[in-house]
């Protein structure tokens, strides 16, 4: 049985392992941009925490680098690792933190509201390589900034329903459910 298990491990390059890491550290990159906007956790908190253990993870694994940077030299592998490894961090964290703790309920508070304004898009149609031409609609998105109970300010995505009627009754307040992720740090849900 380890025979057969020890010639379809072989089958796997390092390189292809490589190259599924630096992958996954891009989606996590992504998923720590769109995660950090609703994180009620500031995202120089979580950021050092990643990159340390992605030093720690550097000075053993950089060798493991070396047939994707096609350099046998410290210095290109251990940064490529770093690069990685900080995205695959990240992306742990804030998945890890975004399923719901089974222990504590969410909460809902009533915040603040600073300010309303909505963002003007545009539906856009490729036309060549690199060039992207306005076609269809003008479609809103509507934000809410908002003040919570204790004095930390942050942005709400709200619908087109409740930004009008927030703007027709001038209301000066509204009800947001912060949600206590696994790991502790709370979360925006409008």
């Amino acid at each position: 049985m380890l025979r057969i298990i020890s010639r379809h491990m072989r089958i796997i390059k390092p390189k292809y392992i490589a190259i599924a890491a630096v992958t996954i550290g891009v989606i996590g990159y992504l998923l720590t941009i769109a995660m950090a906007g609703i994180s009620l956790t500031p995202w120089w908190w979580i950021v050092p925490g990643a990159l340390g253990a992605a030093l720690l993870t550097g000075l053993s694994m950089w060798p493991a680098w070396r047939q994707l940077t096609g350099r046998a030299g410290f210095t290109p592998n251990f940064l490529t690792h770093i690069a990685a490894a900080t995205g695959i961090a990240l992306a742990a964290v804030y998945g890890l933190n975004f399923i719901a703790s089974p222990t504590r309920q969410p909460e809902r508070v009533v915040c603040t509201v600073d300010r309303l304004y909505r963002t003007e898009h545009h539906h856009t149609r490729r036309l060549r390589k690199g060039r992207y031409i306005a076609d269809g609609p003008i479609y809103y998105r509507y934000h809410a900034h908002v003040t919570l109970p204790d004095g930390q300010q942050c942005r709400v995505d709200i619908n087109d329903k409740r930004y009008r009627r927030l703007k027709r009754h001038r209301s000066d307040t509204i009800h947001v459910t912060l949600r206590p992720g696994l790991l502790g740090i709370r979360t925006i849900h409008p």
